[in-house]
């Protein structure tokens, strides 16, 4: 699925993360997948090449962003 950006919800609030794709034609979008097993061997199958570096964290605040609303 196609997607533009993202929105997460937390505690009845929202934040909206839209991607720059201003001046990038059409056909620019992110991927979106719902099924998480399939993202998970995804995952697995990109940390088994050893060209990639899986990490992990944790955002605490946006720093660029819109506000939601």
């Amino acid at each position: 699925m196609q997607v533009r950006g993202y929105c997460m919800f937390k505690g009845g609030r929202e934040a909206k993360v839209a991607y720059p794709v201003e001046d990038m034609g059409e056909d620019v979008a992110g991927r979106s997948f719902h099924h998480g097993r399939f993202v998970m061997k995804l995952r697995q199958a990109a940390a088994a090449c050893p060209s990639v570096t899986v990490r992990q964290g944790f955002v605490k605040r946006l720093i660029n962003g819109e506000p939601a609303g």
